[in-house]
């Protein structure tokens, strides 16, 4: 835990920004069996990866401001109840988007990790060990995030060696809720108040249905709209991200700008990249749960507008009908076929927006900013989960508490990685947290002020997520992209392929 202490003169020259800014703010196959740590590029989830239910953000937020206590410490050693003295510490994820920069944290290498370049990142932690001395073991499913859930069933029954593997909310309610699937956080010497400064919808996913803390995620999800300067120059005449959000504000207004833009480009540029991207907005401000009563809730007000638009858009040419998490959806930021992305924090650096300008070296790199959008809206977010049977406990401990808890550890990845922490009073430093290459892509501009009014605002109820939700979101955006794709005859035939499919898909539940 504290190898990375041998690192921190990296932060000693930030310079900590006073602001008023009120604190805020992961995904193609491979072995999937344990292998030694990978060097295999990040692979991309699917859809439904990073689809989280958040409920809609209301003009003011309940969160409380940043703490001024102290800083929590670690808990003593002594305090550790779960399993010790492994030799291998392992760690499991459906991609290497996040954890090999994590774990290079973990270990002391925050000042080598990269935003823009993953590959880097798992290099790192190539024969690194923990403070115990426990090696490194990180394990890649290299498969979508809802697509993991069923080798983290079998490695888990098998007794396979897991130490803490990685759950979205959308599925975190299998394993948080199955006391031998994830252990409480009080074996590790944790109390939940030790969060004080965390947003309390993380918590709230993370607790159990007797409200014990077992999952703990280190970032928070405020999303935004990043779109290509150039071409708003071009085809709207825009050379400032006040006038972009103005012809964004709202989604008629957002049509009517996608108009323009496919008029003026020849019919060649679509407003948004998919239809996925344009789903992420629209699923927080779900009324309901997609499950209520045990029974099937599909005529979510926000749901039925989103499946008339989505078809809409894509008749017409405003978003294209290419499949996100595919090998065509990056690139089309490169060859002018889109405006821009919906995108979320974890997104801004290569998973996403660095990604789309082709790298640092790319086409388009530079070129971009980006704005709130029609509709304030919070994407993903990854939960850590602690196996029970872990024989890691200490490292399970000390990684816990150097990313989710101690502030220059998290302030130094939030830096390093172009993070949005889960911890108000770390990003109360706003600009000074700012990462180097995410700013040079969005031209200089502060993205870190724009996307905190979003953060501060996240609202999410833990009870309108449940542990169907993958599964549900994923057979619903088929159905979306089917009916756009003219294999349905209208909404009707639509919504009676998705429910058809919902019953075949999830059994346990009463679909009308």
């Amino acid at each position: 835990m504290k190898t990375l202490k041998r690192t921190l003169a990296l932060i000693a020259a930030l310079t900590v920004v006073a602001t008023t800014f009120a604190g805020c703010g992961d995904k193609k196959e491979e072995d999937t069996t344990k292998p030694a740590t990978t060097t295999a590029a990040p692979a991309a989830t699917d859809a439904a990866g990073g689809d989280t239910a958040t409920d809609a953000p209301e003009a003011e937020t309940t969160e409380a401001p940043p703490s001024e206590a102290p800083q929590v410490g670690a808990p003593a050693d002594d305090k550790v109840t779960l399993g010790t003295g492994g030799s291998e510490f392992t760690i499991v994820s459906w991609n290497a988007n996040d954890f090999p920069a994590l774990l290079a944290t973990f270990v002391g290498k925050v000042d080598q990790v990269d935003a823009a370049d993953a590959t880097v990142n798992v290099g790192l932690i190539e024969d690194a060990t923990t403070d115990t001395g426990a090696t490194i073991n990180f394990i890649n499913l290299g498969v979508g995030s809802a697509d993991a859930k069923q080798t983290y069933d079998n490695m888990l029954s098998a007794g396979e060696d897991i130490d803490i593997y990685a759950a979205e909310a959308d599925f975190a309610l299998d394993y948080i809720g199955d006391t031998s699937k994830s252990a409480d956080f009080t074996t590790m010497g944790f109390a939940e108040s030790d969060w004080a400064n965390a947003y309390s919808y993380t918590l709230e996913i993370g607790k159990d249905a007797n409200g014990s803390l077992r999952g703990i995620s280190w970032q928070a999800c405020p999303g935004g709209y990043a779109y290509r300067t150039d071409l708003a120059e071009t085809y709207l005449g825009v050379t400032d991200t006040a006038a972009m959000q103005d012809l964004v504000k709202d989604w008629d207004t957002m049509g009517q700008t996608a108009a323009k833009v496919y008029e003026a480009s020849g019919e060649k540029t679509a407003m948004a990249a998919t239809m996925g991207g344009m789903w992420q907005v629209f699923a927080p401000a779900r009324d309901k749960a997609w499950v209520v009563d045990e029974t099937l809730v599909a005529d979510d007000a926000q749901s039925l507008k989103f499946l008339t638009m989505a078809k809409d858009w894509a008749d017409k040419g405003y978003v294209t009908k290419v499949g996100q998490w595919t090998d065509a959806w990056l690139p089309m930021g490169q060859d002018d076929s889109v405006m821009g992305y919906f995108v979320s924090t974890w997104g801004l650096g290569d998973t996403i927006v660095i990604g789309a300008a082709g790298g640092k070296t790319g086409a388009t790199f530079g070129q971009w900013g980006i704005v709130q959008g029609p509709q304030a809206f919070s994407w993903g977010g990854t939960w850590f989960i602690v196996n029970p049977a872990t024989d890691n406990g200490i490292d399970a401990k000390n990684f816990i508490y150097d990313l989710t808890l101690d502030e220059e550890t998290m302030a130094a990845y939030a830096k390093a990685k172009g993070e949005y922490m889960n911890n108000k009073k770390v990003m109360a430093q706003g600009t000074a947290l700012a990462n180097d290459d995410i700013t040079a892509n969005f031209g200089g501009q502060d993205y870190i002020s724009l996307l905190s009014e979003a953060a501060a605002n996240i609202k999410m109820d833990a009870k309108k997520i449940t542990r169907y939700d993958s599964v549900i979101k994923a057979d619903f955006m088929t159905a979306v992209t089917d009916y756009a794709n003219g294999n349905y005859a209208d909404e009707t035939a639509t919504l009676d392929a998705f429910k058809n499919k919902v019953a075949e898909d999830v059994p346990a539940i009463t679909v009308n």
